[in-house]
């Protein structure tokens, strides 16, 4: 039986939905629990609340995919949308790198290189102020860490409001591609488009995106654009460039390129040099300063160049002692797990096509 008949078979839409509304208002009230917990009874408190709402938003994934209602999905979108509604007044909890992306907004505005100077620099003097400079972390030694991308979409956002409600809101909206396009996935693959709850319901963008308003969501938002583009049109070279836009917002993003790319296909790799390239440009005037504090001191600062940063690295060496190469391994085998669900992903959407890949789709175009 193909996925769309199992769809078709699935449960009628009253017997999911007081089942998945349930899990929905518990939600709700986890997430509204969640300040309080750690403002009270500390982070123990508040992951123990995460790790519950984890497994309802998990729980919820099952019982969206016994309907493909059009009301299920309004239910999941509506309670996901609340959800972040209910954290997004509240300070930023776990995290105050949003401070910086205001902060970096107003120095862009201001003419000024973001790249060129600690916050601390006394030439930057006339841009403090009260609410935002005294929280800006590592303001005394410390230049942006963020790449391009990121500092156009902090400049953009900061010339609507200079605040961190209006770039958690702006970072919303990515969210709201992130969505489309999941929804868009799952449909293009005969699922139930209700199973976008595993990521509309789950705390970690809840908690990441709407209360501490970290930049993640435009990277993610222009990855899964780029391979929308490439798994849905056939546009690769096109997705390609998308996605290193999505790389230039944070790195991880560079993951996707690899199931897109055809060996020894030499366009794709000089497409993601030119966007680089191009992103990079406004802010040369600094040479190699253009990396930040990416390269003058946060892989020592957060030990990840010696793996001193690494949790599961640190349970390795307490078990079996310290190794001159497990940091290389381990980063190793880290980015190939991280892999993974891309390659599975490009071979589910291409046996869905019939065995045509992305490139084949382009080629007969």
């Amino acid at each position: 039986m193909t996925r769309e008949g199992r769809v078709r078979q699935a449960a009628p839409l009253g017997q999911a939905m007081p089942g998945l509304m349930a899990l929905g208002i518990a939600l709700c009230a986890l997430t509204a629990l969640g300040p309080l917990a750690l403002r009270t009874y500390g982070d123990n408190a508040f992951c123990a609340l995460a790790l519950v709402s984890g497994g309802l938003a998990a729980w919820a994934t099952a019982r969206a995919s016994e309907s493909d209602g059009r009301w299920a999905l309004l239910l999941i979108l509506v309670l996901g949308l609340l959800m972040r509604l209910i954290v997004l007044p509240v300070e930023p909890l776990l995290s105050d790198d949003i401070y910086r992306y205001v902060w970096d907004g107003r120095v862009q505005a201001a003419g000024i290189n973001p790249y060129r100077s600690v916050p601390a620099d006394p030439a930057l003097a006339a841009l403090r102020d009260p609410d935002i400079f005294p929280r800006i972390n590592r303001a005394a030694y410390a230049v942006t860490i963020y790449p391009p991308v990121a500092q156009f979409f902090f400049v953009l956002v900061t010339r609507v409001s200079e605040s961190v409600l209006a770039l958690k809101v702006a970072l919303m909206g990515c969210e709201a591609v992130i969505v489309a396009v999941v929804i868009s996935l799952l449909r293009r693959l005969g699922q139930p488009s209700g199973r976008v709850v595993a990521y509309a319901w789950h705390p970690l963008p809840i908690w990441e995106v709407a209360n501490n308003g970290h930049v993640d969501a435009l990277m993610v938002a222009l990855m899964l654009g780029g391979i929308w583009l490439a798994v849905a049109y056939g546009r690769v070279l096109w997705g390609a460039a998308v996605i290193s836009l999505g790389a230039l917002a944070k790195p991880f993003a560079l993951l996707a390129l690899p199931p897109l790319w055809r060996p020894f296909d030499w366009r794709m790799p000089l497409i993601v040099i030119a966007v680089a390239g191009l992103a990079y440009a406004p802010y040369l005037s600094v040479g190699t300063g253009v990396f930040g504090f990416l390269d003058s001191g946060y892989l020592a600062e957060e030990r990840i160049d010696t793996g001193g940063g690494f949790w599961l690295l640190s349970v390795w060496r307490t078990l079996f002692g310290l190794s001159s190469h497990d940091t290389g391994v381990y980063l190793a085998l880290s980015l190939l797990v991280l892999e993974l669900p891309a390659v599975s992903l490009d071979t589910v959407l291409s046996r869905e096509a019939g065995g045509r890949t992305a490139w084949k789709v382009m080629e007969r175009r």
